[in-house]
């Protein structure tokens, strides 16, 4: 899944749910509540995380590496 977005954001891989919190902008702005990536799944980049942006940001979301068979859709 990669939805594009833009300030602050790094790359990272996270849950729908959390994908979907962020682009909606439910959080206060400026708050950096992290959505840590699980760290025993090699299909993630462990040390990524995200923080949270105001609804309409810049946000980038991608697996590293992606499995086989599976593409990045962009939302």
């Amino acid at each position: 899944m990669a939805a594009r977005f833009g300030r602050g954001i790094r790359n990272a891989s996270v849950g729908a749910a959390a994908v979907c919190a962020i682009v909606a902008g439910t959080g206060t702005a400026g708050a950096a509540p992290v959505y840590p990536v699980p760290p025993a799944d090699p299909f993630y980049r462990a040390a990524a995380d995200i923080t949270h942006a105001p609804a309409g940001d810049a946000l980038e979301v991608r697996r590293v590496p992606a499995p086989p068979g599976i593409l990045d859709v962009e939302a």
